[in-house]
């Protein structure tokens, strides 16, 4: 049986800081992100944050990045939620902090930390691959989109221009060690 095998993140890691990009990450709270809706369970809420990319000096590409829930320190699978784990999670949403009252009346806030740069570029490599296809029709098909919906082709353009502005960033030959580094990340 033939497997493949998983590259580890070092290979990501590396090739994104051989591309010498700077990276900034800003927390937006839930309720102004682009995911904003009315939450009513736990998987419906997210982490979201504004990253800007710069290089040499010149801002290059500013877009929205969401993490899921269990990117919220302390969080488990297992986890109960109870009115005050409901509240935590909401309030780690919106504020970009966690709070613990480990034993002890003074709770204990913490700020969530910033994604890592490689995830950041994992992602947008991927959504890069809009690049590959000829027209929309052709993404939508591979990606498990209705060719017929609105909304899909507007994913498809942010896709496609997050590929043609990585490009201009970082070169084609960047762009393609990129996602070579991001395959079976």
């Amino acid at each position: 049986m033939e497997t493949t095998e998983r590259k580890q993140p070092e290979t990501l890691i590396a090739a994104v800081d051989a591309l010498g990009l700077k990276y900034e990450a800003r927390f937006v709270p839930f309720n102004q992100s682009r995911n904003a809706k009315k939450a009513t369970k736990p998987s419906d809420y997210s982490l979201n944050w504004k990253i800007t990319l710069s290089k040499n000096g010149r801002q290059h590409l500013v877009t929205d990045y969401m993490q899921g829930i269990a990117h919220i320190p302390g969080y488990s699978q297992n986890t109960r939620f109870t009115s005050d784990a409901w509240e935590a999670l909401k309030y780690a949403c919106e504020s970009g902090k966690t709070i613990r009252r480990p034993g002890s009346v003074i709770p204990q806030v913490k700020a969530i930390p910033v994604p890592a740069l490689h995830d950041v570029m994992y992602s947008l490599a991927m959504d890069a691959g809009a690049i590959d296809h000829a027209d929309f029709e052709s993404w939508a098909s591979d990606y498990g989109y209705d060719v017929d919906s609105r909304e899909a082709e507007k994913i498809y353009k942010q896709c496609l221009q997050i590929a043609l502005t990585l490009r201009a960033m970082i070169g084609e030959d960047g762009l393609n060690a990129l996602r070579d580094a991001s395959q079976d990340y």
